[in-house]
């Protein structure tokens, strides 16, 4: 790190509160503004065991001001003020961009171990105001970055989540955190054609996706053999293994890699 940058985070970690007890019993300090990093996007869909598609938006991308208003024994705690945020959403086949505004709070702190939690009170599109809370989370980023996902309705089936990657203006970088999950949302989903997935195994070694029937009978293969780790979009045309179209019904799309196996239902319509 170069000396300078080494002064500068230690200037900054003071401002925001971390850097000694004589700042720490501070209450208020100026706002600073923060910058949203790649990694930020907004997502909704099913979780957990339930079902359905799941959308990822295009990157989302702003500000929001940030400053300290209290401090505990075990927390020190920010307001996010003057939320502004955007992200391009794909809906119909087109493209249309969604503004994001409110406010939020954000803790870090912990006994044993470094903890967050970051709330938001934001709108979509000037609509009502929506609450996404993360609970009480491991930080993924070091402070001052923030990397941490804010949920609406983290015990339900169908939950919209807003990932926020973000830190002060001239941070070198932010590395956001990878989700590993191993198969994405096949779309579109129901269909009566084509449908589309993403696989992104982790490693190099052999790999498999099939498509299955409720009576777990292959209908289809999409990929069988040695891959790397990395991004494939695979392609099921609806057909079974003999050229046959499959009709209509409910598959599944099973696919195995890194000694992991992950399923995604399909609805087929007439």
């Amino acid at each position: 790190m170069r000396p300078g940058a080494f002064t500068s985070s230690l200037a900054l970690l003071a401002l925001l509160g971390l850097a000694g007890a004589s700042t720490a019993r501070a209450q208020v300090l100026d706002p600073i503004q923060y910058d949203l990093y790649p990694g930020s996007e907004f997502e909704f869909g099913c979780s957990g065991p339930c079902e359905c598609p799941i959308f990822i938006s295009g990157p989302m991308k702003g500000s929001f001001t940030f400053y300290r208003t209290s401090v505990d024994p075990l927390f020190t705690h920010y307001a996010l003020l003057n939320i502004m945020w955007e992200y391009p959403m794909a809906d119909s086949g087109t493209s249309r961009i969604v503004r994001v505004t409110g406010k939020g709070t954000y803790d870090i702190g912990g006994e044993v171990a470094l903890t967050q939690r970051m709330t938001l009170d934001v709108s979509f599109n000037g609509g009502p105001s929506q609450f996404f809370d993360s609970g009480l989370v491991p930080t993924r980023a070091p402070f001052p970055a923030i990397d941490i996902a804010a949920l609406s309705n983290p015990t339900g089936c169908f939950d919209s989540t807003l990932h926020v990657v973000a830190a002060p203006p001239g941070f070198a970088s932010v590395e956001p955190f990878v989700d590993r999950r191993l198969l994405w949302s096949a779309l579109p989903n129901p269909t009566s054609g084509s449908v589309e997935m993403l696989f992104t195994p982790q490693a190099a070694e052999h790999a498999r996706v099939d498509v299955i029937d409720v009576r777990g009978r292959i209908v289809a293969t999409l990929m069988n053999g040695p891959v790397s780790g990395g991004e494939y979009r695979l392609r099921w045309n609806g057909r079974d293994t003999r050229g046959t179209d499959a009709g209509p019904g409910i598959f599944w799309i099973r696919a195995e890699a890194d000694a992991r196996t992950a399923q995604q239902r399909i609805v087929r319509l007439r």
